[in-house]
């Protein structure tokens, strides 16, 4: 329900999934090596703040920086410990330059912060990132360069601006912050990120992703669909406070040219069988929902518009393709019928592609060969065709 996911996509930037949870900035600076989550946990080295007001309130008194690094190895974030030696060392330069005292500063950093043994809790504090990284002081970015322990290949800010989750953090502050907090640390030093930087980490959709280097075995979705509502919200939450601040209206103006680009409609993605074979579905990702942000926003949240709007465009969306499918010989999608005689293929053969219909979705099989949408299937239902 398209309603429902831009009201969920709103709900979800003012509350958190899991608690935002942080270190002291001198107790990680005691450790040798980054620490995982429970062994922290255990030592009573955690600060919980289980909701956006107290993130807020605890603002007032201190100050928070977020980590952001790639793992250098699949199973290990930090094998050679260069990481954490450089994160040090960052502590040390940002608060320096920013004049804050090292006991007033708490940080976040994944290893430490999110829940490493249990799977549902990390995947909700997982869920919860983007309010992580957007609720900060500092973002810094760690990348010195260290050999990959399993690829062999030199991890470094180059592959570090290509994986889909740092794009994503990054983002995230991105689009309540602009760059002005971001810091990006090497072994040249700990400077503000360069000008142009963001140019590529907005397009997180098209980011590298281990789900997707596995071909998506064992796993029921790509890692990208996750994404979906929680930037959503963030681009909806934009929209609304770029009308207040200079610095987001240039934000939210320059996404705004690169809509299209930053929130795809769909994707490509590529599924490995059970008998090994490898097949590429297409997978929908915000479809229609940008737009439908706009509009519930510019109406002032007016679910009756929202509707009616919808209503009327892609009622003539989907007319559009049932003429093509007339045209084609592949019959009316409403008529619940569906052709009887092989269509040719390209190629001279034939196949019977079947029109399903169903109360709430139309399959297009065995080939999903109509694309007015750009790859979107259409509702066809007997109140009229609604977007999926």
């Amino acid at each position: 329900n398209t309603l429902r996911q831009v009201q969920d996509s709103l709900e979800m930037t003012v509350s958190m999934r899991y608690p935002f949870t942080l270190v002291r900035a001198v107790d990680l600076m005691r450790e040798t090596e980054m620490v995982r989550h429970e062994n922290m946990r255990d030592k009573g080295k955690l600060q919980l703040l289980d909701s956006l007001d107290a993130v807020k309130a605890f603002r007032e008194q201190f100050k928070i920086i977020f980590f952001s690094h790639q793992w250098t190895s699949f199973n290990k974030p930090d094998h050679t410990t260069a990481h954490h030696r450089l994160t040090c060392r960052a502590l040390q330069d940002v608060c320096e330059n920013e004049g804050w005292a090292l006991d007033e500063v708490f940080v976040w950093v994944d290893y430490t912060s999110i829940p490493q043994a249990h799977r549902g809790i990390q995947a909700l504090a997982i869920q919860s990132l983007v309010h992580y990284s957007a609720n900060t002081d500092a973002f810094v970015i760690i990348a010195p360069k260290v050999q990959h322990e399993d690829t062999g290949v030199e991890c470094n800010a180059e592959t570090y601006q290509r994986r889909a989750w740092c794009r994503a953090e990054q983002f995230a502050q991105y689009l309540i912050n602009g760059t002005s907090r971001m810091w990006l640390a090497t072994e040249a030093g700990v400077n503000p990120v360069p000008k142009d930087w963001a140019s590529d980490f907005v397009e997180v959709f098209h980011g590298d992703l281990t789900c997707c280097r596995i071909k998506h075995k064992g796993m029921p979705a790509c890692d990208r669909v996750s994404l979906v509502l929680p930037f959503l919200g963030l681009y909806g939450q934009l929209l609304k406070e770029s009308q207040e601040s200079g610095v987001l209206a240039e934000v939210a103006d320059k996404i705004q040219r690169q809509k299209d680009e930053i929130f795809p409609q769909n994707v490509d993605v590529e599924w490995i069988q059970k008998d090994g074979t490898t097949t590429i579905k297409k997978t929908r990702l915000f479809g229609e929902l940008i737009e439908a942000m706009e509009i519930y926003l510019e109406s002032g949240h007016n679910a009756d518009e929202l509707k009616a709007q919808f209503r009327s465009r892609f009622k003539a969306r989907s007319d559009g393709i049932i003429v093509r499918l007339q045209n084609s010989g592949l019959g009316d999608p409403c008529s619940n019928k569906s052709p009887s005689s092989p269509v040719p293929n390209a190629g001279g053969s034939t196949r019977t592609s079947m029109i399903g219909i169903s109360g709430n979705s139309t399959e297009v099989a065995p080939s999903e060969s109509v694309d007015p949408l750009q790859g979107v299937v259409v509702n066809v239902s007997a109140e009229g065709p609604m977007h999926a």
